[in-house]
């Protein structure tokens, strides 16, 4: 699948970070899109935690991706968990807030969905 994300707005480089993840998006499979979305996740926070990203990228990589999702894959099922993952994901910006993302939770269920 080759997905065009040049309509939505953001920078090139969030783009290029984006594509690959949306290119396993196999609607009769989502399984490998599921897992690597959540390897993914899992480098997000840990480059969060260590200083090498901030907040608003990481969110912006997520926003990115639900967008693309709801626009072409609006009823595709992909389970509560990765919902859960895109949602703590495009929340980001609002890291360390009350209502911000959880990384503990991004981690928790990045995990659980590589099981």
């Amino acid at each position: 699948m080759s997905v065009r994300l040049h309509g939505y707005g953001f920078p090139r480089s969030v783009e290029e970070v984006a594509k690959p993840i949306l290119d396993t998006l196999d609607p009769a499979a989502t399984g490998a899109f599921a897992k690597r979305l959540a390897q993914f996740a899992l480098e997000v926070v840990s480059q969060i935690e260590g200083g090498r990203l901030l907040p608003k990228e990481g969110d912006q990589y997520f926003t990115l991706i639900d967008l693309y999702i709801t626009d072409h894959f609006r009823d595709l099922d992909l389970g509560q968990d990765l919902k859960d993952l895109i949602f703590e994901g495009t929340i980001l910006h609002d890291y360390g807030k009350e209502y911000g993302a959880n990384l503990a939770a991004m981690k928790s269920l990045a995990l659980k969905i590589l099981r």
